[in-house]
């Protein structure tokens, strides 16, 4: 990406900073905000782990893959799904 170039629309259903989600797996994680990859143009999320002593204390995901479906226990879940606080 060159400066001056068009920059990718972001989906209207991304998440937003602050949201927390479950991975499908179980830990929770909270968006720290959406960055735009420098080579490819592709967005992603940049998340921290809510568990004790991660492997780093922030991480980066494809979108694409964030909101994806995967297997799981054969049965088709979301990657991640959003954690709604009552």
């Amino acid at each position: 990406m060159s400066k001056g170039d068009p920059v990718p629309q972001l989906p209207h259903d991304a998440p937003m900073a602050g949201e927390i989600f479950r991975h499908y797996k179980g830990d929770q994680y909270r968006v720290t905000g959406i960055a735009l990859h420098s080579n490819d143009e592709e967005w992603m999320v940049v998340y921290e782990p809510l568990y004790a002593n991660p492997a780093a204390k922030l991480f980066t995901r494809p979108l694409r893959e964030w909101a994806e479906m995967v297997e799981w226990q054969g049965v088709q879940v979301a990657r991640f799904a959003k954690v709604v606080i009552v």
